[in-house]
């Protein structure tokens, strides 16, 4: 892996330029030819295979995109991308959505597969579609005759009034990518932030200017960027974001200036404040007739946290969650009026209505931007508002700040859901804002159970399970409505790999009631032992697993992170079925670290075995140079649970029926 997490902030402007050293990954000056448009390059035929990634189901041969500022205040983007199949697991990526915004058009698109054989067929117009989404729109097309060592091509110009944000710039995707460039062109007077993230080997962009004629023959200053064979980028179990990792630039307009104006835009976060403030302003304003709609649904008066609760509980459960592209810009989002009238809103939306309802009601809320879990690190130096995806809302109780966030159908008042919960956020507040450090949720997240299970003597077994989970246990048995939902819930969390059940009964209450959910479930484990001609052999850990190990891949490259902290404590008691005794049981142990602590111990009687078993984790996320320590860890609690129990037959069980003697 190349590249590693982190943003790199600078200025491009074309008043003056600055030689600025940028981190760039493998950027390189000599100029990798890209090949003619439809024409296939001599590396590209016959080639089935990526000499760099022998298994790359695909590649980007290379992705070009040219920037031009202006004339005026728009800003144009010309892309061309070429991508070559090498086997059917890669046929996926001959299908293209270009997604954009509806204050933009996209001209001059054009499409086709060149064969293995050289032949170009052009994707025909019939096969091109556009998708509506609201504020969001896409071009969507698939490649025909595509087979391995075909190239997909497209190229497109996408045009927009948007100079506030320049498109931003991928260079690293989930295929490997051997070439991807970026050239922006600045005419005089623009200045931009731009946010290099994901980079890390030293080397400068390459910069050049020329006189254009479509800007009345102005000096026009280009910046080149430029990435060479980047690996892919994949997902990985207990990384909440690749995002963090990718190699990518964004840009973000600093201030525009020529003779007769000389405006500030956004450059620091009293600016970026100030303007989202007015921004939602506008978007929070009820009419008196929606108001008093508003108090006819939500009931009378009452103490401050139970009207704020049933606010909450309105726009969490009464307002459908619209799966719109989430944005936090104004002018992506519906006014909350128009989402109270539909009874439907995006994530972002909602919790704006959520604002606008709590503050008719006369409780003091304000609007917080975050950054998920999923989408990237907040950077408190990078004032762009793209980098936020989400906004929560952030009400004032008489004691402390309550932070809410009612997109999520399984959360509850007081619970941010799991990617909600971030270290930091931006604070709209009416007069003023600021960066604010957002609590921990004040929840125990914890999953108690007790087990009474009865083995067999052919090795099946008979289990009673009931449990107790708190907080954002809870929670993700919320999110399991139904019985089948349930069922999967149960078998993904608790049940061993290999571990062969069926339910037969189970009972749960309908919703968590303070914080906690109260469960029981009876079910048949068909292999709970192995039958040998000594006895039964068991694990007395039993269907537990361990789910949340991330040491399975031994060669793992990022930091770990967990959903939340937890605790989990479990009691199983097994019974040995007629004539059968307890022969052997692990001696069991314990390990402790700063923030892991893990507990096994057995007890016996001569027909039973009893486990308690305790694990708990007290931090989410982990840095690199925890690993060995991690590792550790991990691994010996695998090893712990997979010891096993004895139970040997007796003489009256092993003894031949026929003759009494035993075999």
């Amino acid at each position: 892996m190349k590249s590693q997490s982190g943003k790199f902030i600078f200025a491009i402007s074309a008043l003056a330029f600055v030689f600025f050293s940028l981190p760039a990954a493998s950027f390189s000056a000599d100029n990798r030819a890209i090949h003619p448009w439809g024409m296939l390059a001599p590396l590209e035929m016959g080639r089935d295979y990526l000499a760099d990634d022998p298994t790359a189901s695909a590649a980007v041969v290379f992705d070009k995109g040219d920037i031009v500022v202006g004339p005026g205040f728009d800003f144009s983007l010309e892309r061309r991308c070429r991508i070559q199949i090498f086997t059917p697991a890669g046929y996926r990526y001959a299908t293209t959505k270009i997604p954009f915004h509806r204050n933009e058009q996209i001209s001059n698109l054009e499409a086709h597969t060149i064969t293995p054989d050289g032949r170009v067929v052009p994707v025909p117009d019939n096969r091109i579609y556009e998708i509506n989404n609201g504020s969001w729109r896409a071009i969507v097309f698939a490649f025909p005759e595509v087979t391995p060592g075909s190239i997909v091509e497209y190229k497109y110009q996408l045009k927009s009034r948007d100079f506030y944000y320049l498109r931003p710039w991928v260079f690293q995707t989930d295929i490997p990518t051997e070439q991807s460039e970026l050239k922006v062109h600045l005419p005089p007077g623009f200045e931009y932030a731009a946010v290099v993230s994901g980079i890390v080997e030293d080397n400068s962009p390459e910069t050049d200017w020329y006189y254009s004629p479509e800007h009345n023959n102005t000096k026009i200053r280009t910046f080149l960027w430029r990435a060479r064979d980047l690996p892919a980028l994949q997902p990985v179990d207990y990384l909440t974001s690749l995002e963090d990792y990718r190699a990518r630039l964004d840009f973000q307009i600093i201030s525009y200036r020529n003779q007769q104006t000389d405006r500030k835009f956004i450059d620091s976060w009293p600016d970026l404040i100030q303007r989202v403030r007015e921004w939602y302003g506008r978007l929070l304003r009820l009419s008196p007739a929606a108001k008093l709609r508003v108090g006819e649904l939500l009931g009378g008066p009452g103490l401050r946290e139970e009207v704020a609760r049933r606010i909450y509980s309105f726009c969490r459960d009464s307002i459908a969650l619209a799966v719109d592209p989430q944005s936090v810009s104004a002018e992506d989002l519906q006014p909350v009026e128009q989402v109270l009238a539909e009874r439907r809103g995006n994530a972002v939306e909602k919790n704006l209505l959520l604002i606008s309802l709590l503050r008719n009601a006369g409780l003091p809320a304000d609007p917080v931007l975050i950054s998920t879990r999923d989408h990237l690190h907040f950077d408190p130096r990078d004032h762009r508002l793209d980098q936020f995806n989400h906004v929560i809302a952030r009400v004032q109780s008489p004691t402390e700040p309550v932070f809410l966030d009612a997109s999520d159908p399984a959360a509850w008042f007081g619970l941010l859901p799991p990617n909600s919960w971030v270290d930091a956020g931006v604070w709209v507040a009416p007069d003023d804002g600021a960066i604010i450090d957002l609590p921990s949720p004040e929840y125990d997240h914890t999953t108690e159970l007790n087990a009474e299970i009865q083995l067999e003597s052919d090795g099946q077994a008979t289990c009673r399970l009931s449990g107790t989970l708190a907080g954002y246990r809870a929670w993700e048995w919320a999110r399991n409505a139904t019985p089948a939902d349930f069922e999967e819930f149960i078998k993904s969390t608790w049940i061993a790999p290999g571990a062969v059940i069926r339910l037969t009964e189970i009972t749960t209450p309908e919703r968590v009631k303070n914080g906690t959910v109260t469960f029981s479930l009876e079910f048949v484990w068909e292999n709970a032992a192995r039958v040998g001609l000594a006895g039964l052999y068991f694990r007395p850990t039993g269907f537990l697993g361990l789910p949340e190990n991330p040491f399975t891949d031994k060669q793992r490259a990022y930091p770990v992170s967990f959903a939340f902290p937890y605790l989990d404590i479990t009691r199983i008691v097994w019974h040995l079925p007629e004539g059968f005794t307890v022969a052997e049981v692990p001696r069991g142990g314990a390990l402790h670290t700063q923030f892991l602590d893990y507990a096994c111990g057995f007890s016996q009687t001569d027909r039973s075995v009893t486990v308690e078993r305790r694990i708990s984790i007290s931090r989410r996320d982990f840095p690199l140079h925890s690993y060995p320590e991690l590792r550790n860890f991990f691994e010996n609690v695998v090893r712990m649970d997979r010891d096993l129990a004895v139970g040997a037959r007796n003489a009256a069980a092993s003894a031949d029926p026929a003759t009494g003697s035993i075999p």
